[in-house]
């Protein structure tokens, strides 16, 4: 049963989280998830996110921003007549599924710390920085994360899965990170996983986030610079 708390309770869940990556795999192949800087299709890997910033190059800075506009576009076309949509709707019994497309101020805000808070000072991959554009969450009613970390390791193993796994617990914020990518030209997606006794502490740890960007949102500027970048 999904409530009964062993270590075994978690293999319930095998067949769900196999077929729900499974399909995410598929239709992620099926999205154009790279970016083209004026003209040219980049690399996201071997490009870092401080291009990306006003001062190194005004051109570069609108056509990056247009294509991250006209990406979250195409991802919301796709997401609606896709099964990823009907896989949405499946919440049941011990399972929560939810989706988001990056709010394109919060992506400011991230490489805004990448290029100016962090240490590298915005010497940092594109598909590093811009790892989460798109994710999806699935909140489970199991009790315990490092059990459900070895068993997602297990599970990508025996399904040689190849994407990148890690906990990503910090303070109150407790979750499990998968990233998706097919190469250095795509985009990866995010798919978090969380428990379900962690939900009320990882929202407020969430909202305290959002808080920051908006915070530096109504500070900035040059807010007419990325307005022009708004489709929200």
């Amino acid at each position: 049963m999904f409530f009964k708390h062993n270590n075994k309770t978690i293999q319930n869940y095998d067949g769900f989280i196999v077929d729900f990556i499974n399909k995410v795999f598929a239709f992620y192949n099926t999205v154009n998830n790279s970016l083209v800087i004026n003209g040219k299709t980049i690399n996201l890997r071997n490009e870092e996110i401080k291009k990306a910033s006003l001062d190194y190059d005004v051109s570069y800075y609108f056509s990056f921003f247009n294509a991250i506009s006209e990406y979250r576009e195409s991802l919301k076309q796709n997401i609606a007549t896709s099964e990823i949509n009907s896989l949405l709707q499946s919440s049941g019994r011990g399972f929560t599924i939810e989706s988001r497309i990056k709010n394109i101020n919060s992506i400011f805000s991230k490489i805004y710390q990448y290029i100016n808070l962090k240490k590298e000072k915005g010497s940092v991959a594109i598909n590093k920085c811009l790892n989460d554009l798109f994710g999806l969450r699935i909140i489970l009613t199991f009790y315990n994360l490092d059990v459900l970390f070895e068993r997602l390791q297990f599970l990508a193993h025996q399904n040689n899965w190849k994407f990148k796994i890690i906990n990503a617990s910090k303070s109150e914020y407790k979750a499990i990170h998968l990233y998706i990518s097919k190469d250095n030209y795509s985009l990866p997606w995010e798919i978090q996983f969380w428990l379900a006794k962690d939900d009320v502490p990882n929202r407020s740890s969430h909202a305290k986030y959002k808080q920051s960007y908006t915070s530096w949102e109504l500070s900035y500027t040059n807010k007419e610079l990325y307005e022009v970048c708004n489709n929200d």
